[in-house]
């Protein structure tokens, strides 16, 4: 938006200077919930995980046509950091998806809906929440439905990270500094799995 205001205030011109850091603390990604028995399925979140293409998501709501803004995640840390390896494999594999997803939802037991939990007040990730819905669903065969569920900020932040009541939910990540396993460590605590602590995806929890 830099255009706008120059051409608002001429003056400005000669004085604005664009520095942009090299690696965004800030990702955003789908938090699981393992304490759901649904989710307990190494083989559904894996099928969730690998049906993804989010080369796919990027291009078609966040980079509007600029390629070099916006890198798909290939684990947890910020692409370009130090903690992040440098030639990941992309996670994107429909036809292993469809195979663990197909599988696991053959069990009589198994969930047949997910509640994937977005901020209501971000139109991009709603539309990225869309489009996650229909490549997981196509990849599943239809047999397993994302209910796409916009929701307050404060909302998710209070269901996520408080009360740990969700199945799925989008949501942005910001590491405080850039020593990146260590704050993951944090958040993948098992002895701070419970409600209001700071391992929301209970991962390791006890049960």
């Amino acid at each position: 938006e830099l255009a706008k205001f120059e051409a608002a205030e001429p003056t400005l011109k000669a004085r604005v200077r664009v520095v942009t850091a090299g690696v965004n603390r800030r990702v955003w990604g789908l938090a699981v919930n393992h304490r759901r028995p649904a989710l307990q399925s190494p083989d559904v979140r894996r099928g969730v995980s690998l049906a993804i293409d989010r080369e796919a998501v990027l291009n078609e709501v966040f980079r509007a046509g600029k390629t070099e803004f916006h890198k798909p995640l290939t684990g947890p840390f910020p692409p370009g950091s130090w903690a992040a390896a440098p030639r990941a494999v992309p996670l994107f594999h429909p036809d292993l998806a469809a195979t663990k997803l197909r599988q696991s939802l053959a069990d009589p037991k198994a969930a047949a809906t997910l509640t994937l939990l977005v901020p209501d007040d971000d139109p991009a990730a709603l539309a990225a929440c869309e489009r996650v819905k229909g490549m997981v669903e196509a990849a599943a065969g239809r047999k397993l439905t994302l209910a796409v569920t916009p929701v307050p900020p404060r909302e998710l932040w209070r269901r996520v990270d408080e009360a740990h009541d969700y199945d799925l939910a989008y949501r942005p990540f910001d590491y405080p500094d850039d020593w990146y396993p260590l704050h993951l460590g944090a958040v993948l605590d098992p002895a701070a799995a419970g409600p209001g602590g700071r391992n929301h995806l209970g991962y390791l929890a006890s049960g």
